[in-house]
């Protein structure tokens, strides 16, 4: 039964009035939690004692943490903490304070809060000042109502990092795929090798492609790395990257999941391809746990990269003939120049699948330290992707869990474990437009466009986190995208009369026009064809392109043609939210974007103003099956053109 009275905690006295001492302020966007996610935790720091946190949900490991960072030159000393204390108590599980001073990565506990008052403050002072540069709060069952630190402090304006360059719109067109989405089947040994030339020609009206290579592809034998032909599969990496890079398509190699030498070490009942790059048993906090994948990234980044100087003795190549057409021989290559960028891995949060697929963000950190050049070094030669080839830009695994937290905790270790060098180039995350939230794997029922879902509010936390703690990285998002079978919890619906692939196409584009909008640097479709045709499944539907009929779907038709009209232009301005009135320009060319941010079939009507000089524009509307966008004159009345703008965006010139 919750006691009436104040336990006070040992070695610890009563704290004088709260006025006596400078309140040290605590910013909400700067808490995160390492592992899992607590709903509403703003509600402990919004000077409102009635509101609550709500529980941990997806709570993998105990203990858990939550983390608070304060700016760089705060000097924080803390003599004392208040909490208030509301209903319930900690059952043995007790939120527990701990300090981390400047320039030491040691824990030092301060407070316990045990939830054994009822409604009242309860006051921990401290013998002595605490300096802090971290707060490191250890989750319990219980979380106080108002959290409070008491203390002296040096107010500081922070300085952010500046926003890089911005991209032009193709890079708001990649999209996901596979080495059989460009590649003709290599089990015809009279085609092995070859280009499927009518499933690529669906792919070049994009930028970019994000290629799903499986760890096993090029390792299926411990040690013995094969590329063309590859040992699992018999597929022509060599062939396929050659292609790509002649017609400018960039690649995104997705380096993912993990080969049967190490899934066989896993109990029978545990073995998926989706485990954790280790093996079973290892200490997943440690770097050097995940050299095996760290060496095999070297062999690919050591061929496929841009430098020639790579050691010979370091180049692995399995010579023996390969399996499949011809039984060809792997030969030995360096500095291709043929892949600039690499992902660690894909959704290392993927809380949904249990503990042995989960890493924590600070696990997945020593992962991505051995990934990104073995862990400074200290893995040996051959170990790492800038051993290889520094150029190579390494990107996070993208995150399931579109929240900053995970990033945080990846950050926050790498200035405990490597001095501040931050062992990633760019930071990634995933999120579908829904009615849950955005969560991937929440409750939701259907798809959502994307003004009306969180992405642009996500969108700011991801570039926030960039250039407040990562000097300004660029934030890319891999994964997005809508189902059109009707049962899939990210269905896309049947809006305004249109159908429901004419509102895929409506909703596409425009999320690319939202996240160019917003300051995101690359995206990526999920994905170029259905992976399960007719199927109902979650994620069987999004293709851009329908494969069995080799034709371009109208939300490829829309990219394409958008392409035409703005791909090498940035986004500069907008005028209007609503409705979206978007500025694109590449020196002193100027395209106006402009359409209805709704789901609903509205129809607005709006005024565009051009300059006085103007006597007519060119007004382009996107057109279903076609290869280029249709085109009107328009005459300009008074300064103004007079539109009625609909939820499929237009596209005007002058």
């Amino acid at each position: 039964m919750k006691c009436v009275f104040p336990l006070l905690q040992l070695l610890f006295m009563a704290m004088p009035a709260s006025g006596q001492q400078k309140e040290v302020p605590l910013d909400i966007a700067r808490f995160y939690q390492v592992v899992s996610s607590t709903k509403n935790l703003e509600a402990m720091v919004d000077g409102d004692v009635k509101t609550w946190p709500e529980p941990q949900y997806h709570l993998l490991t105990y203990p858990a943490e939550i983390r608070y960072t304060f700016p760089p030159g705060m000097d924080v000393r803390i003599s004392s903490l208040r909490f208030y204390d509301g209903m319930g108590t900690a059952e043995g599980k007790p939120f527990k304070v701990y300090a981390i001073a400047p320039g030491s990565w040691k824990k030092q506990l301060i407070a316990t809060f045990t939830g054994d008052a009822y409604n009242e403050w309860v006051t921990v002072q401290l013998k002595a000042p605490v300096r802090a540069q971290y707060l490191v709060i250890q989750k319990g069952i219980l979380f106080p109502t108002e959290f409070k630190i008491y203390g002296d402090y040096t107010p500081v304006k922070e300085a952010l990092a500046d926003k890089p360059g911005k991209h032009p719109f193709r890079d708001f067109t990649g999209v996901n795929g596979f080495e059989w989405n460009i590649l003709k089947d290599p089990a015809n040994e009279s085609t092995f090798g070859e280009i499927d030339v009518s499933k690529f020609n669906l792919l070049k009206p994009l930028s970019a492609i994000r290629h799903y290579m499986d760890w096993e592809k090029i390792e299926h034998t411990p040690g013995k790395y094969t590329f063309s032909p590859t040992r699992s599969g018999a597929w022509d990496y060599d062939r396929m990257y050659q292609a790509l890079k002649a017609d400018n398509i960039e690649v995104l190699a997705c380096f993912k999941t993990i080969p049967s030498f190490i899934i066989n070490t896993y109990p029978e009942n545990d073995r998926d391809y989706g485990n954790v790059p280790a093996r079973y048993g290892a200490d997943l906090t440690r770097p050097d746990t995940y050299v095996e994948q760290a060496r095999a990234i070297f062999q690919y980044a050591a061929r496929y990269g841009s430098n020639p100087n790579v050691g010979p003795n370091l180049v692995k190549v399995d010579f023996a003939p390969q399996f499949g057409p011809g039984t060809r021989a792997n030969e030995r290559k360096i500095g291709l120049g043929l892949i600039r960028y690499i992902e660690c891995d894909n959704e290392r949060d993927k809380w949904w699948a249990g503990r042995k697929a989960y890493q924590t963000g600070r696990e997945y950190a020593a992962n991505l330290s051995a990934f990104y050049d073995g862990d400074q070094g200290r893995l040996g030669p051959g170990t790492g992707v800038k051993a290889a080839d520094s150029a190579i830009q390494v990107v996070i695994g993208g995150i399931a869990a579109a929240e900053p937290d995970y990033i945080r905790a990846i950050i926050d270790w790498c200035q405990e474990f490597r001095g501040g060098d931050l062992c990633f180039d760019v930071i990634n995350y995933h999120q579908y437009a829904n009615d849950a939230g955005s969560v991937q794997y929440g409750q939701s029922t259907r798809g959502m466009a994307p003004e009306t879902a969180r992405l642009g509010a996500i969108a700011d936390k991801f570039t926030d986190l960039s250039l407040r703690y990562a000097g300004g990285r660029e934030v890319w998002v891999t994964e997005t995208g809508y189902d059109l079978n009707q049962a899939s919890p990210h269905h896309v619906p049947a809006v305004g009369g249109r159908s429901i692939m004419q509102t895929q196409a409506d909703w596409i584009l425009r999320t690319a026009l939202l996240y160019a909008r917003k300051g995101i640097d690359r995206l990526f479709f999920y994905q170029l064809f259905d992976d399960n045709p007719g199927q109902e499944c979650q994620f069987c539907t999004t293709g851009l392109a329908d494969e069995a009929n080799r034709k371009r779907r109208p939300a490829l038709d829309f990219l394409m043609q958008a392409n035409q009209l703005i791909g090498d232009m940035v986004f500069t301005s907008s005028l209007s939210a609503d409705p979206v009135v978007d500025v694109y320009t590449k020196n002193a060319s100027k395209v106006y974007v402009l359409y209805s941010p709704t789901e609903s079939g509205r129809k607005i009507s709006y005024a565009l103003s051009v300059p006085a000089e103007t006597t007519q524009v060119k007004l382009f509307r996107l057109a279903e099956g076609k290869d280029a966008p249709e085109m009107e004159l328009l005459a300009v009345q008074k300064g103004k053109i007079n539109l009625v703008l609909t939820e499929t965006p237009i596209f005007i010139t002058f």
